[in-house]
């Protein structure tokens, strides 16, 4: 049998599955919110094209239709 000692923590590299799977959930992460940004920037472009009064039919302010699309 081997000896372990407390300074021996294992090496991860790329190769490894779970570095793998951190870099692709975060790769992942990344392009959903890209995806909703997006979303988000083309239908919050389209609402700023309704006037007032069909914003206040479908319940959607003028403040709510002209927000960024970084914000839910």
């Amino acid at each position: 049998m081997g000896t372990f000692t407390a300074n021996a923590a294992p090496r991860l590299h790329l190769a490894h599955p779970d570095v793998a799977t951190a870099m692709h959930g975060g790769i992942g992460w990344t392009m959903a919110t890209l995806r909703t940004w997006y979303a988000r920037a083309r239908t919050r472009s389209e609402l700023r094209t309704l006037t007032d009064h069909v914003l206040a039919d479908v319940g959607i302010s003028r403040a709510e239709a002209t927000k960024p699309f970084w914000q839910a």
